[in-house]
Formats: C-alpha cells, sequence, structure tokens
C-alpha cells in the first residue's frame, strides 16, 4: 500500500506523499483528517516563603521532542517556568500581564529551526503590547514599530547571541541546560521615563547560564522594557518588574502548542488517532529526568554585593549565595491536559489522552522531577548517543468510567487497517529558504553611530545560518541607545561592566552546579573570544542572520566524505567530539593506520570556510596537517593549505596558511595553541586567496608565470599542469594527529 500523509488544510502543514479523498478509503468507511496534539504538563512544586523575591534558576532537560522537524506550525516549549511580578495585598485590579518566560523549545517564527532546541528570553511588556526574545528580537521585524526588539542588551563578550535564538550543540538529547534569572544593579533609578514623570526602576533582570562550555551572565533586559508602557498610563507606575520584585512560586509546566497527529472516523466505529512519534529522554534506570534544582534567591544571594562593590567595596563574588536561595521540592505529582483533536474543534470537545495510563510523574529525588514509564506501552529507543522512551503512537477514542471521552493507546496491531493509518508519515513539509533577518543601515541611526569598533564577522552555528556580527563598545550598542539612558548615565553604566568583564569570567562558577546528570553545552560557534584590545567594555552584536551554506562537516558526521585509505581507517584516525572533527594522534592509533578524508564531491568555483585549533607543539612531535583543493581522483595529490607548528624554525614555504612548497602567506598571524583560528580557501577562475583570521595573507593565479615558476622549482615539478584541473576535491590532510577542525562550508562561488 502506498505511503500516505493526512489531507491538511494549508501548504504549511504536514507534507503530502498521496492526497487522499475525502471519501471512505477503498471499501473501508474511515476517513482520514489533519489533527494535532497540544495542551500541558503539570508540575506541582512545594511552596517557598515570599521573601525569596530576587529571581530564580533552574536545571531542564534538552532533548529532540519530535524524531523529525515538522515545519512552522511546530510549537512547543520543554519545561519552563513564568516569573511574574510579586505584589503586596491588596493586588492592583486589571489584567496586568507583564512577566519572563521563554526557555527552551520551538516557536512558529523560528526561521532556522532543527530537532535540537533553541533557548529564547521570553520577556513580555505590558499585556504583549512588546516581547524580547534576546538581542535584536521581538515581537515582528519590522524596525520601524521595534515592539522589544531593543528590550535586551548583550552583556558578556564570551557568548554570540543570535536573533533566532541561543542554539544549542546538535545532537543535545538529556542533557540538563542551567538557566536563571537575577537582577543586577547596573544601572540607577530614574524618576522620570520617556521625559514623563513616572519612575523607572533599576531591576536588570540578567539571565545567567550554566553549560558545559560557558558560565555566566549573557544578556539582560532593560528596565525601560517593562515601564515603557506606563508612560501612556502613569497610574501603572511602580507595578512591573523594572521595581517591582519577583514572585517566587512560579507555575512549572512545559506547554506543547502544536504536535503532528492524524484521524481516522467513522459513523460505523470508534475512532482512531495516531500521533507523530513524540519522545522524552531516557537515563539507564529508564526513567526521564526533566526539570532539577528549581531555586528561588533573595538579594542577600548577590544583588547585595554587587551594589555594594559599585559604591566602592571589594569586588563581588559571582557565585549566587547559597546563604540567600532556598531549593523547591517536589511532591511527585503531575498532570497532563493534552489532547488529540481535529483543527476548529471548541475548546472544551477536544478529548484528552489517558496519560497516565503510560506515564506516571516522579519526584526521582526531592529536587528532581521526572517520569516513570509503563514498559507495555511505550517504547525505548536504545541508541549510545540519545536513549530514549518514545510515547504510543496510536489511540482509540474510548470512554471512561465517568463516561467521559479520552483518547486510550493501543498497540499498532489492534488498529483496523481499514483506517490506513498505518501509512501515515508525517513527512517534514517542503519550506522555502529562510528569509534573513536583518537590522537597520540607516548611517545616522543607533546601529552606525556612534557604530562598531570592529568587524563584519561570522559565526555559523549547526542550524545551517551564517550569523554576522560586529563589536562595540558596550555602551554604544543600539539597546541601551534606546533605553532612555542619557550619555552620563550610559557612561556609568560602561564602567560598571567593565567592572564585571575584569572580574567575572565564563570559567568562574555563578550558579550552583547540578547534583546529578550532565550539562548540556551551547553550539560551539557562538562562543567567542574577543579580538585582542577588545577584551574588556565590548560586546559582539548580531547584525544578520540568513540560510548558510552546505556544511562540509556538521559537527555530527562524515557523511560527506571519505577515505583516502579505508573507510575502517577513519574511525581509527579521526574522532567527533563536542562538534569537532580531531584527528587522533599517530601514537594513539593503530600501527600504520592513516587516512586522509575527501569530499565525495568535487569543486571548481568556491568559497571553502574552516576553523581549526592547534594542540601544542613539543622538541619531540610537530603539529602537521593542511586541507588540500584542487586533489587529483584517487590521490591525496593537491594545492594545499598548510597547517604547521612546530618548536624549531619552519622551513620556507612550509608555514601555516603558505602554499604548500610553492609560495609564501604574508603577515599570516596563528592565534595561540588553545585558540580557534579561522580560515578561507577563495578560488575564482584561475584566481585563489588564502585567508587567516580575518585578513588575506595569499593571492596567486593558478597556471599564470609565478605559479609555474613556483612549481618548476618544487617536488611537484615532475607533474604535468600541476594544480590546474578544472575542478577536483577538497582534503583534510592526516599527517600525524594536533589538529581540530570545526564549522567546514563550502559556497560554491
Amino acid at each position: 500500500m502506498s505511503k500516505r500523509n493526512c489531507l491538511v488544510s494549508s501548504i504549511s502543514a504536514l507534507a503530502l506523499l498521496l492526497a487522499l479523498p475525502l471519501t471512505p478509503l477503498l471499501a473501508a468507511s474511515y476517513q482520514l483528517e489533519q489533527g494535532e496534539m497540544a495542551g500541558y504538563l503539570l508540575v506541582p512544586n512545594n511552596r517557598v516563603p515570599e521573601t525569596y523575591n530576587a529571581g530564580f534558576s533552574m536545571y531542564v532537560a534538552a532533548w529532540p521532542l519530535l524524531a523529525e522537524y515538522p515545519g512552522n506550525r511546530f510549537q512547543t516549549g520543554l519545561f519552563g517556568t513564568w516569573m511574574h511580578a510579586q505584589y503586596d495585598d491588596p493586588k492592583p485590579e486589571g489584567k496586568l500581564y507583564s512577566d519572563i518566560e521563554g526557555g527552551l523549545g520551538w516557536w512558529r517564527d523560528t526561521r532556522f529551526a532543527t530537532e535540537t532546541p533553541k533557548f529564547i528570553m521570553g520577556g513580555v511588556a505590558l499585556n504583549f503590547v512588546a516581547w524580547a526574545n534576546g538581542p535584536g528580537a521581538g515581537k515582528g521585524r519590522d524596525w520601524d514599530r521595534p515592539q522589544g526588539k531593543y528590550a535586551v542588551a548583550q552583556l558578556t563578550p564570551w557568548l554570540l547571541w543570535p536573533p533566532d535564538g541561543l542554539n544549542l550543540q546538535q545532537g543535545a538529547c538529556g542533557q540538563l541546560f542551567g538557566y536563571g534569572y537575577h537582577p543586577l544593579p547596573l544601572t540607577d533609578p530614574q524618576t522620570t521615563t520617556a521625559g514623563k514623570d513616572v519612575p523607572t526602576g533599576n531591576h536588570c533582570w540578567t539571565l545567567f547560564l550554566n553549560a558545559a562550555n560557558f558560565r555566566g551572565p549573557v544578556t539582560f533586559f532593560t528596565p525601560y522594557f517593562f515601564s515603557r508602557p506606563t508612560v501612556d498610563d502613569p497610574n501603572l507606575a511602580g507595578l512591573f518588574l523594572d521595581t517591582r520584585p519577583s514572585g517566587p512560586n512560579r507555575a512549572l509546566q512545559m506547554e506543547t502548542q502544536y504536535v503532528p497527529a492524524c484521524l481516522a472516523t467513522s459513523d460505523q466505529g470508534p475512532a482512531y488517532a495516531r500521533i507523530a512519534p513524540t519522545s522524552f529522554p531516557r537515563t539507564n534506570q529508564g526513567d526521564s529526568p526533566v526539570v532539577h534544582q528549581v531555586t528561588a534567591y533573595d538579594k542577600s544571594a548577590l544583588w547585595d554585593r554587587v551594589e555594594a562593590w559599585f559604591q566602592g567595596d571589594a569586588p563581588a563574588r559571582p557565585a549566587l549565595d547559597p546563604a540567600g536561595s532556598i531549593v523547591h521540592t517536589f511532591p511527585g505529582r503531575g498532570g497532563a491536559t493534552w489532547r488529540i483533536y481535529t483543527p476548529g474543534t471548541p475548546r472544551e470537545q477536544r478529548v484528552p489522552i489517558a496519560w497516565d495510563s503510560f506515564a506516571r510523574p516522579a519526584a526521582l529525588d526531592p529536587a528532581t522531577f521526572g517520569y516513570r514509564w509503563n514498559e507495555d506501552l511505550v517504547t525505548e529507543q536504545n541508541t549510545d548517543s540519545c536513549p530514549l522512551v518514545t510515547l504510543p503512537e496510536y489511540y482509540r477514542l474510548d470512554q471512561d468510567d465517568n463516561g467521559k471521552s479520552r483518547w486510550v493507546p493501543v498497540a499498532a496491531a489492534d488498529v483496523p487497517p481499514e483506517t490506513g493509518l498505518a501509512d501515515v508519515r508525517f513527512s517534514p513539509p517542503h519550506q522555502e529558504p529562510s528569509e534573513p533577518y536583518v537590522t537597520p543601515e540607516d548611517a545616522d541611526g543607533c546601529w552606525k553611530k556612534p557604530g562598531p569598533v570592529a568587524g563584519p564577522f561570522e559565526a555559523r552555528p549547526g542550524d545551517g545560518s551564517v550569523v554576522t556580527y560586529y563589536w562595540y563598545r558596550f555602551a554604544d550598542q543600539p539597546a541601551l541607545l534606546n533605553a532612555d539612558l542619557t550619555d552620563a548615565e550610559r557612561e556609568r553604566l560602561q564602567q560598571r561592566v567593565e567592572m564585571l568583564h575584569r572580574h567575572w569570567t565564563k570559567d568562574q562558577q555563578y550558579l550552583r552546579p547540578p547534583q546529578r546528570g550532565t550539562l548540556a553545552a551551547i553550539d560551539p560557534a557562538l562562543i567567542l573570544t574577543p579580538p585582542e584590545g577588545l577584551e574588556i567594555g565590548y560586546v559582539p552584536i548580531a547584525t544578520r542572520q540568513a540560510p548558510g551554506e552546505p556544511a562540509l562537516f556538521d559537527g555530527r558526521s562524515l557523511d560527506r566524505w571519505h577515505s583516502s585509505t579505508t573507510q575502517e581507517d577513519i574511525a581509527r584516525c579521526w574522532q567527533i567530539e563536542d562538534g569537532q572533527l580531531i584527528s587522533i594522534p599517530r601514537s594513539e592509533r593503530p600501527e600504520g593506520a592513516h587516512a586522509s578524508l575527501l569530499t565525495n564531491q568535487t569543486f571548481s568555483d568556491f568559497e571553502l570556510s574552516f576553523e581549526f585549533k592547534l594542540d601544542t607543539p613539543t622538541p619531540e612531535t610537530a603539529v602537521n596537517s593542511g586541507v588540500k583543493y584542487f586533489v587529483y581522483p584517487d590521490t591525496e595529490l593537491g594545492l594545499e593549505y598548510q597547517i604547521y607548528a612546530t618548536t624549531a624554525d619552519i622551513s620556507a614555504l612550509h608555514a601555516t596558511a603558505d602554499l604548500y612548497d610553492l609560495l609564501p602567506a604574508h603577515d599570516a598571524a596563528l592565534k595561540p595553541f588553545d585558540q580557534w583560528n579561522t580560515a578561507r580557501i577563495v578560488s575564482r577562475g584561475a584566481t585563489c586567496e588564502h585567508w587567516l583570521n580575518g585578513a588575506r595573507v595569499l593571492t596567486y593565479e593558478r597556471g599564470g608565470p609565478a605559479f609555474r615558476a613556483a612549481v618548476a622549482q618544487s617536488k611537484f615539478k615532475n607533474r604535468p599542469q600541476f594544480g590546474e584541473l578544472p575542478a577536483g576535491h577538497i582534503m583534510l590532510q592526516d599527517h600525524g594527529g594536533g589538529v581540530r577542525f570545526r564549522n567546514i562550508t563550502i559556497k560554491p562561488l
């Protein structure tokens, strides 16, 4: 039987493999309809005293909820919370929705989505007049109506925040991601706001992260974001998070707005449904910890020390003080409101699934919430890299003991074949390339005046995009030029942030480490080292995020490469770890193992970009590798961008970025051995360029007089027309280890 997809009402939903008629299938009386599953998973946690009203932190599991990203209708957060302002009794009247939410997940406006979740900040101004997901990311993309796009200021110099959300390293599966918000007194309270006699407080709610490769404060909401609506209604002054403390007893839930489903309905029998394969992370014990160490703080945890520091005391310790914190415990209860229904079904008619038939909420320890599973109804996915529990896919519409309808899980074998559900495939839809995020180009606007001090630079995270960014003086970043601060106030803020940059680094401890599990990593492409001279008081600001070139190495597999020897030798000579391709030292390999890596495809005009990092050479061992291009078929022979480090003198034409044995690079500056170098090889017609760390260090003409003269004096002199192939492979040279590569992309020209 042909593979089928449910009928859809719009092209943006599930892709169609075969359009099914709205008449009964074959001789059966079932009709397939597009559906969805949505709702909340509820996580009760025990209350703490209201005095712990200066923010929170928590660790949440990161994992691929669905096996395939189902298109931009998909919106679901993983487990998260909503932090609202705390009010005294009597509480103010009227609708005053404003908070900080966000977290890990997928959203309808995500442009560069993958199965791995992203993190957004999710600040909401009064009743959603504006929201802010990160620096340069807010409600809509019209910069004439910013609506939160200037609400978040970049604080750290060591992490780049893309407009589409903060990427985790691809493949995250059950690791814990630590985050939280704590107010810092970076600004001073103001008596006026936007020229009106309404105050703005100085709660700069700052995002702190704890990941495998980054720790510390990252960004903060400018107080003006929360107070701006009071300009239009002064009666609301002092009611929002710029001034108010935070309520410590917050809802903790997983909000799911769309998981693809398909319903088979009939007038002659019960309805059946199938959902897209939906999974949870799994430990070796078979359970699924999803939330850990939810902590509330008072101002003694950090605010008081920082305030004293800014007033002249000694530098404040960056770690949030446990004495000013309290951990929420879990009673082990939980609930679910997930329902399966067709579009347009009234809310009161949406039928819940029998969640408790296969999932049991549990306090896995007093500070950890998770699930234990009915092994007869769920399926364990046993892979070393991503062990999962997949929920039941098939359901039958039934009634409980009280006569209420619910979807109960059933085995695939118990679903009548005539429903057609067994042949449904939830295929990812065809989507046009994403529109880029852009920022204003007005020469007199805040992005250009005072403007950046260095750039442009590019980062290539694992979602396939290219993020263009510049370095700005902290106080001159566009968010702070739109934060209702005077020049003098911005300069005071600049001085305070320079104090933070000097004393609070990304390798210090801020949030208390988790007491179980391992930490998820942020996409390594977003971890930065500031340019020399810009280490203190400068920050990276993204100005554009656009679809990138195809990745030759995506940090996970070598599907686009083959070995120069045998495929078996690849595992003996190379390993993939933390998004890096690492050449294993010869001393750690089986004797005689060798495998250079060649692209499956050949290239002629192209721009090849990659990053590399060298191990520190020793007197006994040099670091020797290279990236070759126009490589001859079935050989390792080609033009070579040399990569080399030694404690001895380097021979002429053998230094990094040289065209090996042929032409020298000029002013090629390698970074220290513990830092990543960026490199490019550009070939357009006969012209080739070598770039290193943003500088073009060599330009030559293949087949030109200087090139041929160099070949005649080289080891390649007996190879006719060496280096003049019209097209050839790209090759990563295996020459004994000591080099690491990442973010290898190529753009045909």
